[in-house]
């Protein structure tokens, strides 16, 4: 009956999971915390854990349920922004909807201002996903090595470090950078094995596999992306993985091999479908417009 220390055990220990990426069992866990909190009228940590179920319903592809916990959680804290610990920015962004997506961008300005720094990181890396949405490539680089670079405090497996990186090395494409981005990527390879998680070493591949198809090093090209592929299905991370899969169709596509790239098409069409992720929905139903015959 140490209500207390049960729910700081279970915020830690959800933090142990999402350094390693495991969304499912922090939405199992975060649903037994919120109960407790609700159990002994504990309202800082009952908006925590919602927000921390909201968060592994997102990357767990539930999200319209998470955008429901949200909406909850708005209700709740009313006008204070910083009782909304989770971000959906990223949602919103991935569906097309700007409007909504800069309303939160907005709603989590406090998060620039605050003391803790894996707080402020936590919000720039929001930000990046929006400037690169926006098409603002070198801006979002600068912000993405901000994060990237508090790995010397936060660590690697930091999930605000390790997205940081990762957008790090998509902007540095963006802008056709490939040295920055084999500096960044050179991260994640010279790091010890306990450094990188499942979710950031699947991440890699896919991101070295794009490093390999703009250098023409074709042999090099499939196998990563083949490992993003399984690492991110065996993760349950949808969204992660219609990209990669979408990224591998494109490659085949330009190299002539439509019908092998049709089935990882069609996968990454449904779920983006079922994500309602329109404007990565478009892009792969623009690139089976290009195939359909006259």
């Amino acid at each position: 009956d140490l209500s207390a220390a049960a729910l700081r055990a279970y915020n830690n220990l959800m933090v142990a999971l999402e350094s390693q990426d495991d969304f499912r069992e922090i939405h199992e866990i975060a649903s037994r915390a919120c109960d407790l909190a609700r159990r002994v009228g504990d309202r800082a940590w009952e908006l925590q854990f919602v927000g921390s179920t909201a968060g592994a319903l997102f990357e767990t592809g539930e999200w319209d349920e998470a955008v429901a916990c949200i909406r909850e959680l708005e209700a709740v804290a009313g006008e204070s922004p910083e009782g909304v610990s989770t971000d959906l920015t990223p949602l919103f962004l991935r569906q097309g909807n700007l409007e909504e997506a800069e309303r939160w961008l907005g709603l989590q300005d406090w998060r620039a201002r605050a003391e803790s720094l894996e707080v402020r990181i936590g919000g720039a890396i929001t930000r990046v996903e929006y400037l690169r949405a926006s098409g603002q490539p070198a801006e979002a680089l600068a912000l993405a090595e901000e994060a990237v670079a508090a790995r010397a405090e936060l660590d690697l497996t930091n999930v605000s470090v390790k997205r940081g990186l990762v957008h790090g090395v998509e902007a540095a494409l963006d802008l056709g950078d490939l040295d920055r981005a084999d500096e960044l990527l050179r991260i994640v390879s010279s790091a010890r094995p306990g450094e990188v998680s499942p979710w950031l070493r699947a991440e890699a591949a896919r991101l070295s596999s794009k490093v390999a198809a703009v250098r023409d090093d074709e042999e090099a090209v499939e196998p990563g992306f083949a490992a993003a592929e399984a690492g991110l299905r065996s993760l349950a991370l949808p969204f992660d993985l219609a990209v990669a899969l979408l990224e591998h169709g494109e490659w085949l596509s330009r190299h002539g091999r439509a019908d092998d790239a049709e089935p990882l098409l069609t996968e990454a069409r449904a779920i983006f479908a079922r994500l309602k992720a329109m404007p990565w929905l478009a892009r792969a139903d623009a690139l089976s417009s290009e195939r359909a015959p006259l």
